[in-house]
């Protein structure tokens, strides 16, 4: 290697632990998912360290769909 010249595999070295790290930042970080479903006017409350949403969805007449989560991301009927 001479002075003032970046050695290729240094220069893709750098890059792929840059890649990797940027990776790793972004799948632990949350999207928002598009969901093919009918959830209009959500309400939301906290009980304890648990989530409840509710919504006035027609699909589940009569009668209002509850659903549950921990960390605002997955939700169980």
């Amino acid at each position: 290697m001479q002075v003032g010249r970046v050695d290729l595999a240094q220069y893709l070295s750098s890059f792929a632990l840059v890649v990797s790290l940027a990776t790793i930042a972004c799948a632990q970080s949350a999207s928002n998912p598009i969901l093919w479903t009918d959830v209009p006017d959500t309400a939301v409350i906290r009980v304890g360290n648990v989530y409840y949403m509710s919504s006035t969805t027609m699909h589940m007449s009569p009668g209002v769909p509850i659903m549950k989560s921990t960390d605002l991301v997955d939700w169980d009927l």
